[in-house]
């Protein structure tokens, strides 16, 4: 009898135990997982607005799922600009669609879109037995009207499932 309540205690504390070491594994990569699933990656971002007058930076960004059957994005994107002492700060929610061919931005003055054409895949042949594929990521540079100027974003593509 003994026996009994103690294996169904260990089966209990062994079946919570595994359900609490699955849930602290997602949050341990959340932060993977959600930057897996970004269509692109924004390699840098440059703002040039007119009012406070300057040149800003990315900080920070982050892109939202709006509908991912539809293939409809927001980017968040914060930026910077120093000068002295003084930090002045830009937000700014950018829509956009993307394919893996095409990316189309909505901003204040309507559509912008580019076209981003296919990576490269490079195969070498070292010997009979050995083959090593590279494929090559290009950066792409595109500029998008924001208001009070212009962002100039180098995106690369991502992997989209």
């Amino acid at each position: 009898m003994i026996k009994k309540i103690f294996f169904a205690l260990l089966l209990l504390l062994s079946a919570v135990y595994g359900q609490n070491a699955q849930e602290n594994l997602e949050e341990f990569f959340a932060t993977e997982a959600k930057k897996a699933k970004e269509p692109i990656l924004i390699i840098e971002a440059t703002a040039y607005i007119e009012s406070p007058k300057g040149v800003y930076k990315l900080y920070d960004y982050e892109i939202e799922t709006y509908n991912k059957d539809k293939k409809i994005y927001i980017l968040h994107i914060k930026m910077e600009k120093r000068e002295g002492a003084t930090t002045y700060y830009r937000e700014y929610d950018l829509p956009f669609w993307y394919n893996g061919r095409r990316i189309v931005f909505k901003t204040y003055r309507g559509k912008k879109s580019f076209e981003l054409p296919e990576d490269k895949i490079v195969i070498k042949k070292r010997d009979k037995e050995n083959i090593e594929v590279i494929q090559n990521q290009k950066e792409y540079r595109v500029r998008i009207p924001v208001p009070m100027g212009e962002m100039e974003l180098i995106i690369q593509k991502q992997r989209i499932d």
